[in-house]
């Protein structure tokens, strides 16, 4: 099993300026499908070697909770932070988003 590493190939779509390609912009889908998956998998699997047996409800367990946080962060996205930095428009400067940026990608 092989998977692709979604940054590397991001960052050199970015460096060829082939980003907004149609090509790219479905092979950037693709590899997110692909790392969703390869979760699943690996959950798969360290369920299989704890317990020596295929139970398919981890799977779908597994696949629920990740349905779940995706879902929440996609509604946070687009709810919560343009909330959030339309009524911080004012406070905002270079260091203050920096500083929120890095908040948000360690809110997990």
């Amino acid at each position: 099993m092989a998977i692709s590493s979604t940054t590397i190939i991001i960052k050199a779509l970015e460096n060829l300026h082939l980003k907004k390609e149609k090509f790219a912009q479905l092979m950037v889908g693709i590899l997110i499908v692909e790392d969703l998956l390869a979760i699943l998998i690996l959950v798969f699997f360290s369920n299989f070697v704890r317990t020596n047996a295929l139970q398919a409800q981890d799977v779908f367990w597994a696949g629920g909770k990740l349905l779940l946080v995706i879902s929440s962060w996609i509604l946070i996205g687009y709810l919560a932070v343009p909330f959030l930095m339309r009524n911080l428009k004012s406070y905002i400067n270079h260091e203050t988003l920096t500083i929120i940026s890095v908040g948000l990608c360690l809110l997990e």
